[in-house]
């Protein structure tokens, strides 16, 4: 069973991403608040990390395609579905911080 989540945001974009919400493209920011049925496709040699519920990281590999859906349990939340590509867990921040050297800026941008 997949896990629901109240609250999706962007954390941080390397390279290009696309958002599509009701039929219009959008460019994700830092901080942009994720909706059900919107569907983001990350660039090739890009990255995307999402915040899920504040408190978890995911990182959207280059060429990665999801659908944000409602949740079936509870309409006010929404359920992540792949649809190619592939989504790398990170857990915490701490988490994050350990793996990825390029994502080191980060730090300071949480900081501030």
């Amino acid at each position: 069973e997949k896990e629901d989540y109240r609250n999706i945001k962007v954390f941080k974009l390397e390279g290009s991403a696309e958002v599509i919400r009701n039929d219009k493209t959008l460019e994700p920011y830092e901080q942009m608040v994720l909706r059900s049925n919107d569907e983001i496709s990350v660039g090739s040699s890009s990255n995307l990390i999402l915040v899920l519920d504040d408190n978890k990281f995911v990182l959207l590999s280059e060429n990665t395609k999801i659908n944000l859906i409602s949740s079936e349990k509870d309409s006010s939340k929404t359920v992540i579905s792949l649809k190619e590509g592939k989504i790398v867990e990170k857990g915490s921040f701490n988490d994050l911080m350990k793996e990825n050297n390029i994502f080191a800026s980060l730090y300071k941008v949480s900081q501030k």
